[in-house]
């Protein structure tokens, strides 16, 4: 069942392969060890957080269901506790191998409870980034997880107002869309105008300065970024 739903889940979902940037190739990747790291949190005006075992039962949703899904096409169970995995969110599962992204897909807008989120988004990544092939088996060794679970997006007055490295932004026109993760800003080096003139024009197809339209709707969030 899993094998015939997760096609038709990826392409009417509003799935952000859009949010994941590839690391430049000579920089050292944080993301390659398998360490569970913060590298990232909401701000302390956002009232969502996570507890450091909340975050490492999200890494294990990720891993277990990566490992069961890529070799036997099967997804696993979890017996979640009660509290915030079980509420409804949005994420991002990201995986890496030898620091270079190997595939990366989620979610902007919560529509299930977050744990199942991270599940379903894990089998994405793993399998229908049309980015790369499918990981493999013998990868499996090699690959490292990255979760990003997301605060609700809120408008933006100006671009001025979009914090580099803290705030992921969406933006949209009509049936166009586009989103970075806040992490981008971070790992590329842009400033501000730059990353905006990217999002608009590589991931949004839209004219590079965009965002100063009127007519565009520009969008913030933040992100719990762990590996």
């Amino acid at each position: 069942m899993w094998r015939r739903a997760y096609p038709a889940i990826v392409a009417l979902a509003l799935l952000a392969i859009l949010g994941c940037k590839e690391r430049d190739a000579g920089k050292s990747d944080p993301g390659a060890g398998p360490r569970v790291e913060s590298q990232a949190t909401a701000s302390k005006t956002t009232a969502f957080s996570l507890s450091e075992k909340e975050k490492q039962i999200l890494l294990d949703i990720a891993r277990k269901t990566l490992v069961l899904w890529v070799r036997d096409r099967k997804v696993p169970e979890f017996d979640v506790p009660e509290g915030t995995l079980r509420e409804i969110g949005a994420a991002f599962v990201t995986f890496r191998k030898h620091g270079r992204l190997r595939g990366c897909i989620g979610h902007i807008i919560a529509r299930e409870p977050l744990w199942k989120c991270v599940r379903e988004m894990a089998v994405s990544a793993s399998t229908y980034d049309r980015r790369f092939a499918p990981i493999r088996p013998d990868e499996l060794r090699e690959i490292s997880v990255e979760v990003s679970v997301l605060t609700p997006p809120e408008p933006v007055g100006s671009p001025s107002d979009i914090k580099l490295g803290r705030d992921g932004v969406i933006v949209r026109k009509g049936m166009k869309s586009g989103v970075y993760l806040p992490q981008v800003a971070t790992e590329t080096g842009w400033d501000r105008k730059t990353l905006l003139a990217n999002l608009c024009s590589h991931k949004a197809g839209l004219r590079p300065n965009c965002y100063n339209d009127p007519e565009v709707t520009l969008l913030r969030f933040e992100a719990i970024v762990f590996e």
